[in-house]
């Protein structure tokens, strides 16, 4: 079987991705597994993965307009 090394570009869309990291950041607020301080530290780490794929993202999308 190959093991798959390169992610999927339209799997693996940064927009969607982030969109997907951004929820996580909501959810990572309201779960009562955690503490507060846990909690708050979980939303901050998925809010910046967050925003550096949003940044990929944009960072893709302006290439694509300078190529066309």
């Amino acid at each position: 079987m190959k093991l798959r090394t390169q992610l999927d570009l339209f799997e693996h869309d940064p927009a969607r991705l982030a969109k997907a990291w951004r929820a996580a950041a909501e959810q990572a607020l309201i779960d009562k597994q955690f503490s507060l301080s846990v909690r708050q530290e979980r939303h901050d780490y998925y809010m910046a993965e967050a925003i550096r794929l949003e940044d990929l993202a944009a960072l893709c999308n302006g290439c694509a307009a300078k190529a066309a």
